[in-house]
């Protein structure tokens, strides 16, 4: 299954798009607040600092304000 990150995945598009995108990805959000819809996993994070992100992704969703 093809992984996808989306970033501001607890806003309101954001959540939206990973419910729409379970089905058929392994959903990952970034966001730093708590995550408002089920993701595989969950980065706690602000994007103007570096954070180390082993995974490979298929593809990265910017959403994040």
């Amino acid at each position: 299954m093809k992984k996808v990150l989306v970033t501001g995945s607890s806003g309101y598009i954001g959540s939206h798009l990973c419910k729409m995108l379970k089905d058929d990805y392994e959903v990952h959000g970034l966001d730093i607040k708590a995550p408002q819809c089920e993701v595989e996993q969950f980065y706690n994070c602000d994007i103007n600092r570096p954070l180390d992100i082993s995974e490979k992704y298929d593809a990265v969703i910017h959403l994040a304000g």
